[in-house]
């Protein structure tokens, strides 16, 4: 099953931003908040997902996120209990 950084932060108590800054600490994700980017360390735990509200022309609007593989909480579980 994937997981969102929303879904992750509910497993372990964390909010949406705090799991990114731990995927960027932890060596998951490099960049900033609106622009992460997937290590090669990531490589193969995630999936990029892409979204549409369903719009053309100016109304149009896509986005992009990642969908971690659901191992993803146990690793930063542990890197949790390592600070």
């Amino acid at each position: 099953m994937k997981v969102s950084a929303k879904m992750i932060g509910e497993q372990l108590g964390l909010t949406s931003g705090e799991v990114n800054k731990l995927l960027q600490k932890s060596g998951y994700l490099t960049g900033n908040p609106g622009n992460w980017i997937p290590t090669n360390i990531a490589q193969g735990l995630f999936e990029l997902m892409k979204k549409t509200n369903g719009y053309g022309g100016y109304a149009k609007r896509e986005w992009t996120f990642l969908m971690w593989d659901e191992g993803i909480v146990d690793e930063l579980r542990k890197s949790l209990k390592k600070n």
